[in-house]
């Protein structure tokens, strides 16, 4: 297995990148973790490092190669963690696996089930109801993979509902499909026409991108929803400067979404790749030059809602191919960025000819508060 430093600057495997944001009752807290190993229960101690426990877990993600997510897998079997999180399943294992934790601190949270396996977890303070459900499959995995992907919306509707809430309120999704190269347009097909049967007019922030999972479905899911109880919360669309929307060429995502309370605004970024305004791939062939192009439309949009690239507090980095990870690595030294937290996974992205995807959160706290 190659050096972290290749991908990521960190100091070292034991090494972890925190983030917290305050809000106005409650913390959140968003740790990246880069595993090497599992030998000696290295990952529990790592997240016990962190403070992080079950109770306050909101969600866990978990990236890597099979023989990676075998060898980490004791903490799916803990009784504590079990479906708590998403795995995402690439083929490359030259690169290493990382854990992403959601945590939340000083609210309670509830869990959330569907038909008696255990999905989510919903808390809510004064002003809004969160909603964070992960790891969603189909029922039924002998149907066709449309017919998969309706379930899957149908089970997050049903969950959703269950809490008082709609999919309306979604502001986030994550879908990690199955040679996704086989069926994009597909599985579009399926999301825009529940879009239109639900009658959805705010498209949440959307990563889809091509990986495998525990389960072996055709998809797998994640969302994040939030419901306003009151003026002090509010979510609304981010236009990205330097690209057209996604809906113009058959994705039913906008490219970012912003949510706003009394402490913080917080930016969630879409999977974004190397596309003209016009829905061309641009540079073709050419990680490189995909990656500053990507991240030139990325520190548009972060600058546009009045935030930069150290304002980060999650990202999963996309390579089609682990070798252009170098790539990666390069940029970051030149910018200087120093320890991000950002996951670097292996998967394909929607389209043959895009080598890179990023996808990441940000988030200011305001001054006032």
């Amino acid at each position: 297995m190659q050096p972290l430093t290749l991908f990521l600057s960190v100091s070292s495997p034991s090494s972890s990148i925190l983030r917290t944001i305050h809000h106005p009752a409650w913390t959140e807290r968003q740790i990246t973790v880069p595993i090497f190993s599992n030998s000696g229960g290295l990952l529990e101690r790592q997240l016990e490092k962190n403070c992080v426990s079950p109770p306050g877990v909101a969600h866990l993600d978990w990236f890597g190669g099979p023989e990676e997510v075998r060898e980490t897998g004791d903490l799916f079997k803990n009784q504590d963690f079990q479906n708590m999180g998403t795995v995402v399943v690439g083929r490359d294992a030259s690169l290493p696996s990382w854990l992403q934790v959601r945590e939340v601190a000083g609210i309670a949270m509830t869990p959330v089930c569907d038909c008696g396996r255990l999905i989510g977890r919903l808390f809510e303070d004064a002003d809004a109801s969160y909603c964070m459900l992960g790891g969603i499959v189909p029922s039924d995995l002998s149907v066709s993979r449309g017919e998969q992907t309706r379930d899957v919306f149908s089970t997050i509707h049903r969950a959703l509902r269950q809490q008082g809430m709609e999919f309306r309120h979604v502001i986030r999704t994550w879908f990690y499909l199955e040679r996704i190269l086989d069926w994009y347009g597909e599985f579009n097909h399926a999301r825009s026409s529940f879009f239109e049967k639900i009658d959805l007019d705010l498209m949440p922030a959307s990563t889809g991108v091509g990986a495998a999972n525990s389960s072996g479905a055709a998809l797998c899911a994640k969302v994040i929803a939030v419901l306003p109880k009151t003026p002090a919360v509010s979510v609304q669309k981010a236009v990205s400067p330097l690209q057209g929307e996604a809906a113009a060429y058959g994705s039913a995502f906008s490219r970012a979404v912003e949510m706003r309370d009394a402490s913080s605004r917080t930016l969630y970024i879409s999977g974004t790749a190397s596309i003209a305004p016009d829905g061309r791939t641009l540079h073709v062939g050419d990680a490189a030059s995909q990656i500053e192009t990507t991240m030139e439309v990325v520190d548009a949009m972060l600058e546009r809602c009045g935030m930069g690239i150290e304002d980060m507090t999650r990202g999963v980095v996309y390579l089609r191919d682990g070798a252009d990870a170098p790539h990666w690595s390069r940029y970051c030294e030149r910018r200087a960025l120093g320890s991000l937290p950002v996951a670097v996974a292996q998967s394909d992205v929607c389209r043959d000819d895009l080598l890179f995807e990023i996808e990441l959160d940000a988030a200011k706290q305001l001054q006032n508060a």
